[in-house]
């Protein structure tokens, strides 16, 4: 009888060591499974530069720094922008730096009547130059080349129309 007692129990050890065995070896194949895809999302984490930034922090950082042909190119539309702008409004003149070009508004000038008289002269004047983006900041205008787009995606595809 002792015997008897004693297999029972070496069966139910070498059951629960296979048990064991698969229950890791379930769980190896779910993390190594999992790595590429854990690995996947921490890379494109540090490439999306929009991930967990204000948008504050995302404007300040969205400016390429400028070679000269860029910034030939840039000032050149600066410049016939504040010929327009200038007759309506005391705007200093284009000022190029390492990322932008600035000009730099009146007190009491406010964004929407500064947007509304840059949006007249693009009529005389055309657009900014491709790839570049002219907006109203604090007190200044700036034109920049930004290094990639921070609209909201909602509002993005808002303003598309639709494809028929």
């Amino acid at each position: 009888m002792p015997q008897s007692k004693t297999m029972p129990r070496r069966h139910a050890l070498a059951v629960l060591a296979a048990v064991a065995l698969a229950v890791a070896g379930v769980a190896a194949v779910a993390m190594h499974h999992g790595e590429p895809a854990a690995r996947k999302a921490q890379r494109s984490a540090k490439l999306d530069p929009a991930a967990k930034k204000t948008y504050a922090q995302l404007a300040a950082a969205n400016y390429k720094i400028l070679k000269p042909t860029q910034t030939t190119r840039l000032l050149r539309y600066a410049d016939a922008a504040y010929s327009c702008m200038s007759k309506r409004l005391r705007l200093g003149r284009p000022r190029p730096l390492a990322t932008r070009i600035v000009m730099t508004l009146p007190p009491g000038a406010t964004p929407r009547a500064v947007a509304e008289l840059s949006t007249s002269c693009a009529m005389l004047i055309g657009d900014p130059p491709s790839d570049s983006s002219f907006q109203v900041r604090g007190h200044a205008v700036i034109l920049y080349l930004p290094k990639y787009c921070i609209l909201d995606k909602k509002v993005v595809a808002r303003a598309r129309p639709a494809s028929h």
